[in-house]
């Protein structure tokens, strides 16, 4: 309360000639370059109540936790003031009287602590004051369960899931049993994902939904003798451009949401060759909805904070949701895949990861390295290994909402489904 008016003779009273032109405050605080938490802001408001709410993971060691009250502006925020907290105020061990009130708890486990403070901003009356409730709780307290607290969907039960650990397996994966009392009544398939994906793409009937951060057109989803024959024999080509048009031509609805690199254009592929324009350009014109987006800040971002978010910033979800048949053959249900293998070059991989001797069959003209020039045709090829999931039941319609929610806050939401 009582901030200093860093506005008073800023653009919105000299340019604008607004009467009321007071700071735009909002607070911020940090364990040492380590941002914990961003408040929204309130325009014009020297006495400002947030009343907001955080739960931060710290495993950090510092001395202090800084409170930073900021003027919101165009170009640069400004300072309103600051506060630093002592961890030694926040970190208590347990002692004998603590012990005698809970037998659980030994000599040097961490306390709960909460701490409510009403402190001046840089120990001045004339700066301003912050009033903040802070509490500490030790790792022995929380929740033991696998769910993440304060993510913003919540964990469900009942879902069906596969994990994969390459984008395709040849066959070449060590045999695993399982089950039984001897452990061997059963044997382990590695799935494949791409192969699955395929199948996926192929089976839709009303809608396909693809968010990537790297799309490549070109890419075939099946190689080798399998890639042959659906192309002589198969009525959807493996190619995931030509399969995606084909689909949409169909009446499915296929939305395409890419990271936009901000370095590319026409003439640059960009500094992180992710295909976008040649994504844009291949969708062009067809049925098929393409939106390119860049990561955005809310409206507390400054102009060059919003523009270096677009720039160095990205989502990098990796995510595609679709209508697929039941598995029981009783009506459809939502299918997603989730993880963190682009649909892009370089990532179609087995678990023999090799580095030339497949550049003239599986990989020819998919020779990808990001560790340093290579030859398209000689190789060697970075080896890709990565996991990703599919998944049918709660998740997947949570997997639909947040594509849902991106699209509708940056792109058309009259081209989702209903």
């Amino acid at each position: 309360e009582n901030l200093r008016n860093a506005d008073k003779f800023g653009v919105k009273s000299l340019i604008m000639k607004r009467k009321r032109d007071l700071s735009d405050p909002y607070v911020v605080a940090f364990i040492d370059d380590y941002r914990l938490l961003k408040t929204k802001h309130f325009d014009d408001e020297l006495n400002p109540e947030f009343d907001e709410e955080f739960y931060c993971h710290v495993a950090h060691m510092t001395e202090s936790v800084k409170f930073q009250v900021m003027d919101k502006d165009t170009i640069k925020d400004d300072n309103l003031g600051k506060y630093y907290l002592p961890v030694s105020e926040l970190i208590k061990t347990v002692d004998e009287n603590d012990i005698q009130s809970d037998p659980n708890i030994a000599p040097g486990d961490l306390k709960r602590v909460g701490l409510h403070k009403h402190v001046y901003l840089d120990g001045k009356k004339s700066h301003g004051s912050l009033e903040f409730f802070i509490e500490f709780i030790p790792t022995r307290m929380l929740s033991k369960s696998a769910a993440l607290p304060g993510i913003y969907f919540n964990a469900t039960a009942g879902n069906d899931v596969k994990l994969y650990v390459n984008a395709d397996d040849d066959g070449s994966s060590p045999v695993v049993k399982y089950g039984g009392e001897s452990n061997n009544e059963k044997v382990w398939n590695p799935p494949r994902l791409w192969r699955d994906i395929y199948d996926a793409f192929c089976n839709a009937k009303h809608f396909i939904y693809v968010a990537g951060w790297s799309i490549d057109t070109d890419q075939y989803l099946l190689r080798g003798e399998e890639l042959a024959a659906a192309l002589n024999n198969e009525k959807y080509s493996p190619k995931i451009g030509e399969l995606l048009k084909a689909k949409s031509e169909e009446g499915v609805v296929v939305n395409l949401m890419q990271w936009d690199d901000f370095s590319s254009n026409v003439m640059f592929p960009g500094m992180m060759g992710t295909h976008d324009e040649k994504t844009r350009t291949f969708f062009k014109n067809t049925k098929v909805n393409s939106r390119f987006m860049g990561t955005c800040g809310d409206e507390t971002n400054t102009m060059f904070q919003g523009q270096s978010k677009k720039m160095a910033f990205t989502h990098h979800q990796k995510f595609i949701i679709m209508d697929s048949p039941r598995p029981d053959g009783e009506g459809r249900e939502l299918f997603a895949f989730v993880g963190g293998i682009d649909l892009t070059s370089g990532r179609w991989d087995n678990c023999k990861h090799p580095l030339f001797r497949s550049l003239q069959n599986e990989h020819k003209g998919d020779t990808h390295s990001a560790c340093f020039k290579v030859s398209i045709a000689n190789g060697p090829r970075e080896p890709w290994h990565d996991i990703h999931s599919a998944v049918r039941g709660p998740e997947a319609i949570h997997l639909a909402q947040a594509f849902e929610e991106r699209w509708t806050k940056q792109g058309d939401a009259s081209e989702l489904i209903n």
